[in-house]
């Protein structure tokens, strides 16, 4: 019987998708790179693929990752101005719930002819457009093979057909990292400094192809997003984490680390004096400032120079508790106040169409980011599971971040 819009049978026992077969019996495990834009996650990538058994893709499939998440909230009948957005004031499901859809979301031959079609449209952050060849050998099915099958063509692309490593990088994904560590994927992490991200994102020489400028409380947002995830995974097996600042300083150390949790054979590959990228091309970078030779830390910092003070204060006051975390110093030495975030003004004339002027500014906002400050005066028993949800994205983030603003004890 002919099944409809070119929907496939799937076998009766499909192998984990995170299992990859590259030819001549040659297995491989996927892995995901991620973070926030203007992170390091292009720095990780590269280095990571410089090592003879890890293969890592650049932006590759973008669309894959939005589509299947729209798919997932329109599901639900619930509209969002991004679906890889940032996730805080959003406790309408679970991660849970959105990792039981990505297993059974059925991916038809005309959603696949959308993906690839939105794919050649796409202009930002697609950094790898032979993908397009793939569309006609792809076959419908399980959104799980179909990420499956991207990953194994990736490898035969990339040259990546003896490797035991092979994955993709792709930012703004850190929903999708429960997906493949519970079945068995690797997954690396990256974070930067939240004022170094901006800078590089909204104060940058050259274009960065990271699009129009977005209000700050979004960006700040989509960065506390990466922290709640990674604060969520940290414990888990195959998941780790780098501070960019940490791979720019000393990249050997940051790299082994990460190979190591992913249990990578000679972890401690030397890395080359420059970096190769995925044309085989030596690869100069992708500062918003100016191109460099290997890994440099000229960019570390930068914000004292670029930001302004009320820029400042604004990022310390809503990313303070995470800076903390993850061992930032804050600049500044006085104890938040409403001042910081209602002092605040857009410095871009034009900001991205899809947001008010006044995002970062408007009364309702300050309100949001001056309670979640608040509640993290609070106990955790007196929050219900959907509130941390609502107010932390992972709940798992709340205790962490509750330590860096209650002294023990």
């Amino acid at each position: 019987m002919n099944e409809p819009d070119g929907l496939m049978p799937e076998s009766t026992a499909p192998r984990p998708f995170t299992e990859l077969s590259l030819g001549s019996q040659q297995q491989a495990t996927l892995a995901l790179v991620t973070g926030c834009y203007r992170s390091g996650t292009t720095l990780l990538e590269k280095l990571l693929h410089s090592h003879p058994a890890i293969c890592i893709g650049s932006q590759p499939f973008p669309v894959s990752y939005f589509f299947a998440k729209q798919a997932f909230l329109d599901s639900r009948g619930l509209r969002r101005r991004y679906p890889l957005g940032h996730m805080f004031g959003d406790a309408a499901y679970t991660a849970e719930e959105l990792d039981a859809f990505l297993e059974s979301l059925q991916i038809r031959q005309r959603d696949i002819d959308e993906i690839f079609q939105r794919l050649s449209d796409y202009r930002l952050g697609h950094w790898t457009p032979e993908v397009l060849s793939f569309q006609q050998g792809l076959s419908p099915g399980l959104f799980p093979n179909f990420y499956r099958q991207l990953h194994e063509r990736l490898a035969a692309l990339l040259g990546g057909q003896q490797t035991l490593y092979c994955g993709s990088k792709e930012v703004l994904c850190e929903e999708f990292i429960p997906f493949v560590l519970t079945r068995g994927g690797k997954v690396a992490l990256s974070v930067r400094d939240p004022r170094d991200m901006v800078a590089s994102l909204d104060y940058g020489s050259r274009d960065n192809q990271t699009g129009d400028h977005r209000p700050l409380l979004f960006s700040l947002r989509a960065w506390r997003k990466s922290v709640a995830i990674l604060l969520g995974c940290r414990s888990a097996p195959n998941f780790s984490w780098v501070r960019y600042e940490d791979v720019a300083r000393d990249p050997q150390d940051a790299l082994n680390r990460v190979r190591c949790s992913w249990g990578v054979p000679d972890a401690d590959h030397p890395l080359a004096a420059s970096i190769i990228g995925q044309d085989g091309r030596r690869w100069s970078g992708n500062s918003s400032f100016e191109d460099s030779v290997g890994v440099t830390t000229a960019s570390i910092g930068r914000f004292h120079r670029v930001l302004s003070t009320e820029t400042l204060r604004y990022i310390e006051t809503c990313c303070g508790p995470e800076m903390r975390v993850l061992g930032y110093e804050l600049k500044s030495v006085k104890t938040p106040s409403r001042d910081d975030l209602e002092n605040y003004r857009e410095p871009f004339a034009n900001l991205h169409a899809k947001f008010p002027h006044d995002y970062s500014t408007s009364p309702a906002r300050i309100d949001q980011e001056w309670s979640r400050l608040q509640l993290l005066q609070q106990d955790q028993s007196a929050l219900s599971a959907r509130d941390l949800r609502y107010w932390f994205v992972d709940p798992r983030a709340f205790q962490p971040l509750r330590n860096t603003v209650i002294e023990p004890g």
